[in-house]
């Protein structure tokens, strides 16, 4: 007699165990053709780090979606057993400067406040906005969950994208500290003291100057001293490498020469204090010469005879 004979209502139900083993051969069949079926739809290599992701962006969204990630599903003060057994987000719709570099891709669609498949590290499909034929790099599009937003600088690198602008197809590869191109900021002011120069970015012609946006120049570094002189005068078109949010080490600056507004037959005095070299001021009265005084600095006074 068959161990998988149906059996009849009224009839007394007893499951042998070779029928209760094929419901579960059966079971675990149909579980591992699924995930054949899912594993070869997603557009990932053996590289890529898949975690699942809640959709809070607050819409249904389909693969290939971009969602800024926000915090785990489990923090170690709700539940600190799931936040150590089990790797999952939540994610929601992108926004700059919170979410650069920090977004996961979607690998099958994802209705709001469910959980699927992302990808957060590795190499795989995706969606860019090309902004410029040239740019090699992506990161998140603000405000969007539609795509990628392409630019000379970006925590995905670009490995392959269609031709032209907008948006279109890529295989990026991102989570692994990314890159930064040259960037272009146009001085606000003119360099007095300090290490520092706000600039907007802009082109690398001055073109296109992004008057809200305000970013911080190191003249040598976050951590270095203050140059003795820096040329750089308002509208300046300075290249910078960025680092952080909104700041970048400018490049092209012209440090150690003269102070800002110098002109010919003008002297100069070394501060001790600020280190660097400033404008003499010119004799407040006539008759007085340059001389040293004791402790080493110059200054005008009237002549001393002995």
């Amino acid at each position: 007699m068959s161990q998988l004979a149906k059996v009849k209502p009224g009839d007394p139900l007893r499951i042998p165990a070779a029928t209760f083993n094929a419901f579960v051969d059966a079971a675990e069949d149909l579980r591992r053709r699924q995930h054949d079926q899912f594993t070869s739809m997603q557009p990932v290599g053996s590289q890529t780090v898949i975690v699942p992701i809640k959709n809070n962006s607050g819409g249904d969204l389909g693969r290939f979606a971009v969602l800024g990630i926000d915090s785990p599903v489990f923090t170690p003060a709700d539940n600190e057993d799931g936040f150590k057994n089990r790797i999952a987000l939540v994610g929601v719709t992108p926004v700059a400067p919170t979410h650069l570099g920090r977004f996961a891709i979607l690998l099958e669609p994802v209705a709001n406040g469910r959980i699927g498949q992302a990808a957060v590290a590795g190499v795989c499909v995706a969606k860019v906005e090309v902004q410029a034929e040239d740019d090699g790099f992506a990161d998140i599009s603000d405000g969007s969950t539609a795509s990628l937003a392409s630019g000379p600088s970006g925590a995905a690198t670009i490995l392959w994208k269609e031709t032209g602008t907008g948006e279109k197809w890529a295989v990026v590869r991102f989570g692994g500290g990314g890159g930064a191109g040259l960037l272009w900021g146009k001085a606000i002011d003119d360099w007095s003291s300090g290490n520092t120069v706000s600039m907007h970015p802009c082109d690398a012609d001055g073109g296109n100057e992004d008057a809200e946006t305000t970013i911080t120049g190191y003249l040598i570094s976050p951590t270095g001293g203050a140059p003795a002189a820096a040329n750089v005068s308002a509208g300046d078109v300075l290249a910078y490498l960025p680092f952080g949010d909104g700041e970048g080490v400018i490049l092209n600056a012209d440090l150690g020469g003269l102070p800002p507004g110098t002109t010919a037959n003008q002297l100069l005095r070394w501060d001790a204090g600020d280190e660097q070299w400033k404008l003499l001021d010119p004799p407040d009265a006539a008759y007085k010469v340059l001389q040293r005084a004791y402790d080493g600095t110059l200054a005008w006074d009237y002549p001393k005879y002995t």
